[in-house]
């Protein structure tokens, strides 16, 4: 599996779902409101499409879009589709498309969202200052927040997912260690994330899940947790409110998270080479972030 880059696109595909699915014909039958027990029709994929775009795009500021009970050939059509819409991609929402749960999602970031991606920037850069990674290694060991992963394996097929942040290796861009950030979506929601991503990406080592809590007077609580493959239990870390001094105040991630099982890391470096990054970074990038939004750390 492989990831894409975010482009543009000079066709959508919406031209071919509108040609191959259309609405069905209104049904004429009456049925007594206290006798009709039917489930809602499923909406098709283009009208689904339209209704989430006009959603989308009437949507200011954060938001979580979620819609359930969308099978996965019209759910994956649907994610492809709103990815390549040009008003869509200018809102710069994070698309996402489970089907095991069959649930079609639409991430609109706030700035506390996008501090990850700073950390997570900030530290690769310190990790090239001091040695931990090598320019060399640099072209193997990349960082991207505009993947998208839309070619998993069967039963996989009809995964579509855009993480908040991602270390891909190799020319094929195979997705090792990601976050997934969630301010309106819920921790359940984060963690059926994280289990798709185990489940249908070999490669995937690691998955940080980050979730932000605003609570009363425009407070904001957040806390992490890291979730290594094969592991029996996450590490946690909370980062606001601000713990006891004790507590951990570094995220370690390790040599080997970075490269696919199986390959052989570089001559001289060792699984047990210990990346650490710094959660008071963290912390003093999500209070400026938090200060243009008029929140403050709970």
């Amino acid at each position: 599996m492989s990831a894409e880059q975010s482009q543009p696109s000079e066709s959508s595909f919406v031209d071919s779902v509108a040609s191959i699915i259309q609405d069905p014909p209104v049904s004429s039958d009456r049925v007594p409101r206290s006798r009709n027990t039917k489930k809602p029709p499923t909406p098709t994929a283009q009208s689904l499409f339209y209704a989430l775009k006009e959603e989308i795009i009437q949507t200011n500021g954060p938001s979580f879009i979620e819609r359930g009970g969308i099978p996965p050939e019209i759910g994956y059509l649907v994610a492809r589709s709103l990815s390549e819409d040009d008003k869509v991609e200018r809102k710069s929402v994070r698309i996402s498309y489970n089907p095991i749960n069959q649930k079609l999602s639409i991430k609109m970031p706030s700035h506390i969202d996008d501090v990850i991606v700073n950390w997570g920037s900030n530290e690769l850069v310190r990790a090239g200052v001091t040695g931990f990674f090598t320019i060399l290694e640099l072209d193997e060991v990349s960082l991207s927040s505009t993947c998208r992963f839309d070619n998993f394996p069967i039963p996989w097929q009809s995964i579509y997912k855009e993480p908040d942040l991602v270390f891909v290796y190799g020319p094929m861009n195979h997705p090792t260690v990601l976050v997934e950030v969630g301010y309106s979506q819920s921790w359940p929601s984060l963690l059926q994330d994280k289990d798709v991503w185990f489940q249908a990406a070999p490669t995937v080592n690691v998955i940080v899940l980050v979730k932000w809590d605003k609570r009363t007077n425009s407070r904001v609580a957040g806390y992490l947790e890291l979730f290594r493959r094969g592991a029996p239990n996450p590490t946690h870390i909370d980062i606001f409110p601000i713990p006891a001094p004790s507590a951990p105040q570094t995220l370690t991630f390790r040599r080997d998270d970075f490269y696919p099982p199986g390959t052989m890391l570089p001559a001289g470096r060792s699984t047990s080479d210990l990346w650490q990054w710094d959660i008071n970074n963290l912390r003093m990038r999500t209070i400026n972030a938090m200060n243009a939004e008029g929140t403050v750390p709970a």
